[in-house]
């Protein structure tokens, strides 16, 4: 290490910045006792220089660390208002930021002057996160008229961002929060968005703008798909990028690539070396370096750019000037660089998985090498191109090795066809950026040959992806390891530096294979320590997701069978089923669900359902009986018959299991006039002692019927209040006679409806019922053993999994 002393500088320097955010001590406690530590130990290495010289070195780098961290005010920020949402409020701003515009929406960046909202006015200074959202003209009118800098009036929706409100779900507030946005502002009607005047912020309007006309080319001159991949691909913008091909390049190990990274910088640093060798060498070199810059501007200089462009920059310089450059010394150089512009970088996926596969493949990487070349099988004269291959791969293997701690705690998979993957799609990137750049090159001067250039990126664009769809979607192609925790993380590196010394120390090939089977052992077996069963066995457990407005309960029974009640709403904005559900299961390991019950075809309780029963994810449905008029009722069976799931109608029957029951208790057409919400499939789950009570939408008038055909039997610990706490359902008399414990209200936050209703918070608690709410905790999960029933913070457990 000796011959790196800026990997070992920033080793520390990073030491220090995660010691402060840990921490959390004001500037003004951390200066000066920094400075006295610093001081004591100056006196300390003027008296005995030789012991305490290099603790001196590393206290002033772990110091300066902190002390950076603390002084940029990298803390995240706060939603700042009271309410979670303001409807109809007025945002009057200045636009910092623009984003690309997508199909239907235009997302900016305003700094607030004032937001009035429910007959206040804040004039809190923050940054807020807008979007029009609209299929009209005027969308692209607004785009094409915005400037960075430009004073805005806005009338619309502002709310918290979606914090993490299930197991294993992304936090999108943390997310923002960490970027210094404290909010959303959605408007829903353009008309409702007015500039109020026309200035400007002159260096990121020109980029926005630069960008803009970039974006504007690649779609004139590409079919959709190919656009919105070469838009990823030049400008860092996955937003038009399809979800599920997202998806399918997570499976297949190549989501990589769709990030801006050094693989981009260098097919722009080959193009301007190829374009300019006829130029003189100084200016050659001058055009790249400046060139590299640019694109990292134009992509807004996400950091595996950032890191990129500065590595290749220093390695031109040098190479310009005859001198050598260590790569491990200029990765520090790039590091240091972009923490030194913003220390909080160090926690962005970003950040970390760029960096930790460039390490990676510069620590693996000679070794793989030194193996393939000691073998004299691989250096004759034919099988050189095997060799070459190989070689290929084992830059992949190496990354993949590297970033595989964090790859499996923010994507929860791990590919297993990975290596075949990037070896035929990374040579596929190259050409389709290649010859992106030359269409954009090509296509004012030149429109076509730019046109003919385009003709080959779009064949090319499709058959990676035809390629990556293939590979994503066999059925060994990944494995989900859920339960990841950061602790997991610094285990799995420090076994891998352990194993690497034994392998470069001892050349035994028994040794080494024991080795590292034992490192394998060693961390499977410590990983699963501070793992967490959220279904466990022999225990009734149920989850309420939370789906927003809506309902969607996951049960396992002391049996083994899991069973889902209802399965929130699906829009074509956002849906429950794909989203939410599907992405929980997985998390949690739960390849299908038994028995899936619809309480009633209304699209906050069953439209989720759909994307279930797309994906083969339920086995068995029990449904309301169809009503003929109700459109959705019909193509929800058309669908169940089309994808050969069984379904039945409610009937008053039990669903018998040898430790619980399941008891259907459901009131007949004949009994009343039923609209949708009162033809709810009513249920009630029995555990031992222990009961929970589903009461989907149904009115206090069925709740009476239900009285006087069950009576007592309708007593149970758990009450799923109906309707989402409305005040049309759970009468007084319901509630006597429920008698419940827990009551489960699932609610969206700040939803429109006001649910649940104040009369029915003040009714519960004064039968002293305690409150489980949706909208206020996220997801709840309760268990009972047969005799007990007890509420899981399951965020405490996840927040011990992520440090």
């Amino acid at each position: 290490m000796n011959e790196y002393p800026l990997i070992k500088f920033i080793v520390f320097f990073i030491c220090g910045i995660i010691l402060e955010s840990i921490l959390k001590l004001p500037i003004n406690i951390i200066f000066p006792s920094l400075l006295i530590l610093f001081l004591l130990s100056l006196i300390l290495y003027i008296k005995y220089k030789p012991a305490y010289g290099n603790a001196v070195v590393v206290l002033m780098i772990v110091s300066a660390g902190s002390f950076h961290y603390a002084l940029s005010g990298s803390e995240k920020t706060t939603y700042p208002y009271a309410p979670p949402k303001y409807r109809n409020a007025f945002l009057y701003g200045r636009i910092i930021s623009v984003d690309l515009i997508r199909k239907d929406r235009l997302n900016f960046t305003v700094e607030v002057d004032s937001v009035k909202g429910n007959g206040s006015v804040s004039k809190k200074r923050v940054n807020i996160f807008c979007a029009i959202i609209s299929t009209n003209k005027n969308l692209r009118r607004i785009y094409d008229g915005i400037s960075v800098g430009s004073g805005v009036r806005m009338k619309g929706t502002l709310m918290k961002a979606r914090d993490k409100r299930n197991p294993g779900e992304f936090d999108y507030q943390d997310y923002l929060f960490r970027r210094k946005i404290s909010a959303l502002f959605y408007v829903y009607d353009s008309e409702n968005f007015t500039l109020t005047d026309s200035e400007r912020k002159f260096f990121p309007d020109l980029v926005f703008k630069l960008r803009r006309t970039i974006d504007n080319m690649i779609f004139r001159q590409h079919d959709f798909i190919t656009a919105s991949l070469l838009r990823g691909l030049l400008l860092a913008d996955r937003n038009m990028i399809d979800y599920e091909i997202k998806e399918k390049f997570i499976n297949a190990g190549v989501i990589h690539i769709l990030a801006v990274s050094g693989l981009h910088v260098g097919f722009i640093a080959f193009i301007f070396f190829v374009l300019l060798q006829r130029i003189n060498i100084t200016i050659r070199y001058l055009l790249t370096v400046s060139g590299l810059v640019v694109y990292m501007i134009i992509t807004n200089s996400p950091p595996s750019v950032t890191r990129a462009v500065i590595m290749a920059s220093v390695y031109l310089i040098a190479k310009y000037f005859g001198r050598d450059s260590s790569p491990f010394n200029t990765l520090a150089i790039a590091a240091f660089v972009i923490l030194l512009i913003n220390p909080g970088e160090l926690f962005e996926p970003g950040f970390q998985l760029s960096f930790a596969a460039v390490l990676s493949i510069l620590a693996l990487t000679p070794y793989f090498n030194n193996v393939i070349d000691g073998r004299e099988y691989f250096n004759q004269k034919n099988k050189r191109w095997l060799k070459n291959i190989l070689l290929f791969m084992t830059v992949s293997l190496a990354a993949q090795i590297g970033t595989l701690p964090f790859t499996i705690i923010y994507f929860h998979k791990v590919s297993l066809i990975a290596l075949l993957s990037n070896l035929i799609v990374i040579p596929l990137v190259g050409i389709i950026v290649s010859l992106g750049i030359i269409t954009l090159a090509f296509s004012a001067a030149f429109p076509l040959l730019g046109k003919l250039y385009a003709s080959a990126a779009i064949l090319f664009s499709h058959l990676m992806l035809t390629v990556t769809d293939f590979i994503g979607s066999i059925d060994f192609a990944y494995v989900r390891i859920n339960q990841f925790s950061w602790y997991d993380l610094i285990l799995f590196y420090i076994v891998l530096i352990f194993l690497g010394y034994l392998l470069y120390r001892y050349k035994n090939i028994s040794f080494r294979v024991t080795a590292a089977i034992l490192s394998g052992a060693v961390m499977i077996l410590f990983m699963k320590i501070d793992n967490y069963e959220y279904f466990p066995e022999n225990k009734l457990t149920v989850m309420a997701i939370d789906v927003g407005q809506g309902d969607a309960f996951l049960a396992r029974l002391p049996a083994g069978d899991y069973i889902i009640i209802d399965a929130g709403s699906a829009t074509e904005y956002f849906d429950n089923g794909k989203r939410t559900i599907i992405p929980l299961m997985d998390y949690l390991g739960i390849d299908v669900i038994r028995y899936g019950f619809i309480s009633h075809v209304d699209n906050d309780h069953y439209g989720g359902f759909l994307s279930l029963i797309k994906e083969g994810r339920v086995k068995y449905v029990f449904k309301p009986e169809i009503d003929s008029n109700d459109g959705p009722d019909i193509e929800l069976e058309n669908l169940l018959m089309s994808k050969q799931v069984p379904y039945e109608y409610y009937e008053n029957n039990i669903i018998k299991y040898p430790k619980s029951r399941i008891y259907v208790l459901n009131v007949n057409k004949d009994d009343v006039l039923l609209n949708s919400n009162d033809r709810s499939g009513i249920l009630k789950i029995v555990y031992g002692s222990t009961s929970f009570l589903f009461t989907g939408d149904a009115s206090k008038k069925i709740e009476s019927v239900l009285i006087n055909r069950y009576g007592e039997f309708l007593r149970s610990d758990v009450l799923k209040v109906a309707h989402h706490g409305s005040k049309t359902s759970t009468s007084e008399k319901f509630l006597e006679c429920v008698k419940p414990s827990y009551a489960i209200i699932s609610a969206g936050e700040g939803n429109y409806f006001n649910h649940p209703s104040p009369e029915i918070i003040d009714l519960l608690n004064r039968e002293n019922v305690r409150i489980l709410r949706t909208d206020k905790q996220g997801a709840l999960l309760l268990r009972s053993d047969g005799e007990n029933i007890e509420v899981i913070n399951w965020k405490k457990l996840e927040s011990g999994l992520i440090f």
